[in-house]
Order: structure tokens, then C-alpha cells, then sequence
């Protein structure tokens, strides 16, 4: 599935863009900042994902972002896909050049995973570099009983005691393809390997 926000189409369905989408861009200038549009897209992620219900997508352009202090990246309902590596210009998904538009996303303190995903089904993240988290279980992600697709990302330089880049746990399944999990540590690292390597597509 994938969001093409031009005419108002996402996953071949007519929508209303105000309320079917958001946008993010940590640099705009000026704007309404209600993140219906490039031009007044919000400046962090959390805004979008607190406002974001299922079926809709966050479009997320180029920067490195950092959830709140002492919290992570929440998806709390399901069939919510977020999409980085965008240049705050696109209209359409196939626009996007993620390789030349980095987007970061990673912890700025220790003791919590970068992104969180908890009984959420259909759940996408796409075009994102996850680095630097620190916890016990998932330092990147930390999928607990939810059905996530992770694409075109790289998962780096997280910590935990288990699964360092990725832990899903309780049932949690997650489809990766074209994604590089590197660089990442955990105390016990047959626990990564069985709930991830096997799930891994490329």
C-alpha cells in the first residue's frame, strides 16, 4: 500500500487530504503548522502520529528528528504508514528520492526505544535511518504484539539487553525488506536473530 496525494488518492481510494494526511518538515518557514501541507507542515513527528488515525500516512521530509524527552515514536492505531526521504516539494509517493533526502530518526537521551509499535496491525515505516536507541528490549524498534513493515530503512547503532536494532515480542510480526541492520548491540543476540533474521526480505 502506499499514499499519492495527488488528486486527493491514497491506496486507490478518494480522500480528503486535510484529514487523510499529514506532513512534516522540521525546517518550514511560517505556515499554520496543522500539517496540511508542505507549507504548513508540522515541525516534529509526534504531531503528526498524535493526530493520525488508521488509513492515514505521514510524509516526512529530510532532517534528523528526536522523540520527546524520555518517550518514543508511538503508533497507537492501526494501517498508519510513515514515509521519510522526502525534499518538502512531492506531490506524489514515486517522487521521493530517500538516498539523497536523509531522514533521521533517533534518541537525544538513554533508556527508551527509538520507535514503539504496541498492537497495532498494518503498521509501515519507510525511508528512515533508526539509530541510537537505548533500552531493554529493541533499542530502534520495539514492536510488541503489532504487524509492522519496515522498508528501505537502515537500523544502526542501537542498544538493548535484548534485540539491539529490533524486538518483537508477543506475538509481534514484522515483514523487512531492503533494509540494513547494522552496527547494533544487544546482551543477548539470539533473541534479534530468531524473531528478526527469519522475517527478513529482500
Amino acid at each position: 500500500s502506499s499514499c499519492d496525494w495527488s488528486s486527493d488518492v491514497c491506496s486507490s481510494d478518494l480522500i480528503s487530504e486535510k484529514y487523510n494526511g499529514f506532513f512534516v518538515d522540521q525546517h518550514v518557514q511560517g505556515g499554520r503548522e496543522d500539517g496540511s501541507s508542505w507549507a504548513n507542515a508540522y515541525r516534529r513527528i509526534e504531531q503528526a502520529l498524535d493526530k493520525a488515525r488508521a488509513g492515514d500516512c505521514v510524509w516526512v521530509a529530510r532532517g534528523v528528528y528526536t522523540p520527546p524527552t524520555g518517550k518514543s515514536y508511538e503508533m497507537k492505531y492501526d494501517s498508519v504508514e510513515v514515509y521519510g526521504g522526502f525534499g518538502a516539494w512531492e506531490s506524489y509517493l514515486h517522487e521521493r528520492v530517500f538516498a539523497s533526502n536523509q531522514t533521521i530518526v533517533r534518541r537525544s537521551d538513554n533508556g527508551s526505544s527509538v520507535i514503539v509499535i504496541e498492537g497495532s496491525k498494518g503498521m509501515r515505516w519507510d525511508g528512515f535511518t533508526i539509530e541510537q536507541g537505548q533500552a531493554t528490549q529493541g533499542g530502534g524498534i520495539l514492536n510488541k504484539n503489532g504487524q509492522v513493515t519496515i522498508a528501505n530503512c537502515i537500523i544502526r547503532n542501537n542498544r538493548a539487553d535484548q534485540g539491539g536494532g529490533i524486538y518483537n515480542g508477543n506475538g509481534g510480526d514484522a515483514v523487512i525488506f531492503n533494509t540494513e541492520i547494522s552496527g547494533n548491540t544487544a546482551k543477548v543476540r539470539r533473541s534479534e536473530e530468531r524473531r528478526v533474521g527469519k522475517e527478513c526480505r529482500s
